[in-house]
């Protein structure tokens, strides 16, 4: 490809008012996902789940997103391009701004999908937290803690993530940069 694909500016709010915007390239559409590639991550510190670094400064991540679904999906890779595992933020459907100008809100409660295959629900002490201090609304939460289970089930029961997942490499999206 000749062309760079479309940056989109994904503006994520962490309750209660915490505001960032993650610019990620819009590589494509495929399965009813947006496929986006983050790849200027800089962290203050790595992010470590169980004693292992899963994401660093220089880390790429592979997003998919769902239209009116209440979470998005990433596979995480380090800044050595190593695999780390699948990552499932449970946050509210995504808001259409404009075309590369996309809303959401995390509602702290995550997926974590080890190397080893083991999946784990993350920040519920943050979750009991922002709930009980009323950032969100009761519907809300509520709507939170059903996708997590639901992800968690259907992990369980092998239909989530979605199949085509696993036919993506780093290797793959990159490609979409040349």
């Amino acid at each position: 490809m000749s062309d760079q694909p479309p940056l989109i500016s994904l503006h994520y709010l962490r309750l209660p008012s915490r505001k960032q915007i993650y610019k990620q390239y819009l590589i494509t559409k495929e399965a009813g996902a947006n496929v986006t590639l983050s790849t200027d991550l800089v962290m203050d510190s790595p992010l470590i789940i169980k004693g292992e670094t899963i994401l660093e400064t220089g880390s790429k991540i592979i997003w998919f997103t769902f239209p009116d679904t209440w979470h998005d999906l990433g596979l995480f890779h380090q800044a050595d391009g190593a695999f780390t595992g699948i990552y499932a933020n449970i946050i509210t459907p995504l808001q259409y701004r404009s075309p590369f100008v996309w809303e959401t809100t995390d509602l702290f409660l995550d997926i974590w999908i080890d190397l080893s295959g083991r999946a784990i629900v993350l920040d519920e002490d943050e979750f009991a937290l922002a709930r009980g201090n009323g950032w969100m609304s009761p519907t809300v939460a509520e709507a939170a803690l059903r996708e997590s289970q639901l992800l968690i089930d259907g992990y369980r029961k092998g239909t989530w993530p979605p199949s085509f997942i696993s036919q993506w490499s780093l290797d793959r999206a990159l490609q979409y940069l040349n």
